[in-house]
Formats: structure tokens, sequence, C-alpha cells
């Protein structure tokens, strides 16, 4: 009897934190007559597949040049950031982007995913890099080749995502 119940509680508390669970996104979006405007004002070619509501945001899903593109767009639905899938397409990368990288401390792994975000203030690439046996590494490039950060932990990249400060080389004193 005891066995039974120690074993329910476990499955019980096994699925709470799936339950518990939410990534704050509504994938129904309805957009109104203003922000389809808005859209259609910014990329009158996107061809949308959807609309889904992220946190604040509305987000127009689909494809700008043949390339998956999500459109964010604020609760006044002012235009605040495109990310563009580039997948593992290195050649959509700038050149100094591409240098940073097969010259970098990552250069023997193997790029696994590339975004691009451009936002009001700045754009910048995220690379996903990949190697055997160790876990992935994301890189945040200007688009000059200036590395901005690395992290292992896959972020979620919003329109308020800030980006790290550059690293300095430091001063002769």
């Amino acid at each position: 009897m005891i066995r039974k119940f120690v074993t329910a509680a476990l499955v019980v508390l096994a699925m709470t934190p799936l339950a518990a669970c939410s990534d704050n996104d509504d994938d129904n979006l309805s957009p109104d007559a203003e922000l389809k405007q808005a859209l259609s004002t910014k990329y009158p070619a996107m061809k949308v597949t959807g609309w889904e509501k992220v946190k604040s945001w509305s987000v127009a899903e689909g494809r700008i040049d043949g390339i998956d593109a999500d459109v964010w767009f604020d609760v006044s639905n002012q235009w605040v950031m495109t990310e563009y899938d580039y997948g593992r397409d290195i050649a959509r990368l700038p050149q100094p982007v591409a240098n940073a990288i097969a010259g970098g401390d990552f250069r023997d792994w193997t790029v696994d995913d590339i975004d691009y975000y451009e936002r009001r203030s700045e754009s910048f690439y995220r690379v996903e890099m990949e190697t055997p046996g160790q876990p992935d590494v994301y890189l945040l490039y200007m688009p000059d080749g200036a590395l901005r950060g690395t992290t292992a932990v896959d972020t979620d990249v919003y329109p308020d995502f800030v980006l790290p400060q550059p690293i300095l080389p430091p001063t002769g004193n």
C-alpha cells in the first residue's frame, strides 16, 4: 500500500513542472487592420504564415525574400525588431562576421544556426556553434565582425534583449 502511494506521489511530482510550464505565447493572434498596415508598410512583400502574441509583442511569422522571418511590433503597432533565420547558410553572413568566426576560438566547431536581428537601435547576428561532446555555444556578432558576447545558454532574444557591452582590450599603463 505504501509502495503504491509513494509511486503515485512520484508520478504526480514528476508531472507538476510540465503543468506549470508556459511560454507566454498566444499562437492564435488575429491582427487588427492597423497592425496589418504597419507590417505591409515595413515589408510589403512579406508572405505571412501566421501571427502570435509573445509577452506584450505582436509577431508576424512568414518569409521575406525567401528567408524565414519574424517581425515584432509593440503595443502601439510600431515595428521594433525583425528576426531572420538563416539556418546554417554561412554565405548570408557579411564577410567581417565570417572572417571573425573563421579566425576565432570556435573556428574548428560547426555552425549549427544563424539568426540575424534587425532592431531600431542596432543589428546583430547570433551564431550557434556545436562540436561533439560539448554544449553548444552562442556567439553574438555585430555586422562589422566585432564579437559582443559568448554564452553556452540559449537565451530567447526579445526586442528588450540587451547585448553585452563590447570587451575592450586593456590599455597600456
